[in-house]
């Protein structure tokens, strides 16, 4: 096959004028790894507030992780993205000592 005979995707892009192929798979990748360390922060920040209350024999505040959680929205720029953890997440990396998740 002749490169004048090849469909437009074999020269790198989806159409003529179009966007370059694997841009979207770069721009997924960088989410996923923003919302990778927007968790491992959230999960340590969180482990640091509940070391601070149990020192001082009390429970974390209420309303500490929603807090967290929309502070790293604005932090790893996840605001159009519906990032949101659970307690059993945060409680069960807590638990077993993985603060920090790598990918």
């Amino acid at each position: 096959m002749s490169s004048s005979a090849r469909p437009s995707a074999f020269n790198g892009t989806r159409n003529k004028g179009g966007r370059p192929l694997k841009v979207l798979a770069v721009i997924d990748e960088r989410k996923q790894r923003n919302v990778l360390e927007a968790t491992n922060w959230v999960v340590a920040k969180y482990a640091e507030a509940k070391k601070v209350a149990m020192k001082q024999n009390r429970c974390v505040r209420q309303g500490e992780r929603e807090t967290l959680i929309a502070t790293a929205k604005t932090m790893f720029q996840l605001e159009g993205c519906d990032f949101d953890m659970g307690k059993a997440l945060i409680y069960g990396r807590i638990k077993n000592g993985r603060l920090r998740e790598w990918v």
